[in-house]
């Protein structure tokens, strides 16, 4: 049975690190590293603090100009949306939430009562986030934070219209478990179809 200091025993294992040493060229154990005259050893690796993460909170009135500024951007080939959905968050009974990573806002969901003849509905009027920001799971935040509370307010069912060539979007809405509906037809202002989706809320657990 051979040990772990080797075939030959304490001394052979001494000389064999010492062969070791002398062809890779280290230093023995206790020599110091020594450095010119006003030249610091290597720097100690310094971890970079992480970056602030995403956040969901209510809207402000603060937070009117990059709302409009981001409808502008994101909902301009359908309409005037830029004009529409700050005056929608006017009404008393829209509730809009903001993504924002520290304090950069960079998405916004509205949410309000839906025109569906249940009282049990609620529409998701508008969902948006900055173009750098996306495919971060930022949406999916904004849509959570929206069921939760519409949940919380009694409602059965969230529905929402998409556009039939918002691939993207509607991937989204399948992965958070809407369904589509029906396709309405020259739905937007400036003439595009949309998709109606419909997802079936349950209560939370701990209302």
């Amino acid at each position: 049975m051979v040990s772990r200091r080797g075939r030959f025993g304490k001394y052979g294992d001494f000389k064999r690190k010492s062969l070791l040493r002398a062809q890779r060229s280290l230093p023995p154990k206790d020599t110091k590293i020594k450095t010119a005259k006003g030249q610091s050893p290597l720097p100690k690796t310094r971890y970079q603090p992480l970056p602030p993460q995403f956040s969901v909170r209510e809207a402000h009135m603060g937070d009117m100009p990059f709302i409009r500024s981001l409808s502008l951007k994101a909902f301009q080939q359908y309409g005037p949306y830029e004009e529409s959905i700050p005056a929608w968050q006017a009404y008393p009974s829209t509730i809009t939430f903001m993504a924002a990573r520290g304090i950069e806002p960079v998405g916004f969901a509205m949410i309000g009562p839906s025109f569906e003849k249940d009282s049990g509905v609620s529409e998701l009027l508008a969902i948006s986030v900055a173009e750098p920001w996306r495919r971060r799971s930022v949406g999916t935040m904004l849509l959570k934070a929206a069921e939760k509370r519409a949940t919380t307010l009694g409602m059965k069912r969230m529905v929402l219209h998409t556009a039939v060539e918002n691939l993207a979007a509607m991937g989204l809405f399948r992965k958070m478990g809407y369904r589509e509906v029906k396709i309405k037809k020259g739905f937007y202002p400036a003439g595009q179809d949309a998709v109606m989706m419909i997802k079936e809320l349950y209560p939370p657990v701990n209302p």
